[in-house]
């Protein structure tokens, strides 16, 4: 599959309901006032059958363990690993300047979201994702976090207010967003070890909850 056939795929996963997000279009200079809000659609997968309200087995007995569908869905995301889509690998700049190539972090889960500094939801939930790094720092999990048409002094000026430690790297040209169909950010995927595409969402999470550390955690055992 070429990217840009696996970038229609992306799209059209992320395109199956309506979340709360903040307009990726717009460009650098108006990134640096206010951002506006716009009705986006939440990514999701029509094969999963438990988000239809149908008792799952793991609902129905305890002591089944549940699928990664279900934990998907317990934390709030749409899950896209049935698809079996491999996430487009791309290289983007970290804040000094060095190249950052997604398939750096190959055997590790990662953890992809696209945000940019003038977006309320995104700023909103950056505390929950430092709480997951910090959990997570000495674990094989990535968090990477792509700005999106952002010059990297409107990024670093942010980042010099805030005590962020995960890893963020820039995306000026939307290139990366593009590949990965963004319509709206935050967007964050969840990928993991083997570089599948598991699980997405438009809109912004609390993601230092127990559902994602349960999450997490059974992505880590793969």
């Amino acid at each position: 599959m070429n990217k840009l056939y696996i970038s229609f795929i992306i799209i059209g996963l992320l395109l199956g309901g309506i979340f709360l997000s903040c307009d990726s279009g717009r460009s650098t200079s108006q990134g640096q006032g206010k951002g506006k809000q716009a009705t986006l659609s939440q990514a999701t997968s029509q094969g999963n059958q438990s988000s239809s309200g149908v008792p799952t087995a793991s609902s129905a007995n305890p002591t089944v363990q549940p699928t990664l569908s279900e934990l998907f869905q317990r934390a709030g995301l749409s899950y896209m690993g049935n698809r079996g889509i491999s996430a487009p690998d791309f290289s983007v700049k970290s804040l000094e300047g060095k190249s950052v190539k997604l398939s750096d972090f190959k055997g590790k889960v990662v953890f992809l979201n696209f945000w940019a500094t003038w977006c309320p939801p995104c700023r909103a939930e950056m505390p929950s994702i430092e709480t997951l790094y910090q959990r997570y720092k000495n674990h094989a999990i990535q968090i990477l976090a792509v700005s999106v048409q952002e010059e990297p002094t409107v990024v670093k000026t942010f980042l010099s207010q805030n005590s962020f430690t995960f890893s963020i790297a820039l995306d000026p040209n939307g290139e990366a967003a593009q590949l990965y169909g963004i319509r709206g950010i935050p967007t964050t995927f969840i990928i993991d070890p083997k570089g599948t595409l598991q699980g997405a969402l438009v809109g912004g999470k609390d993601w230092a909850t127990p559902d994602v550390y349960t999450l997490l955690d059974s992505l880590l055992k793969k």
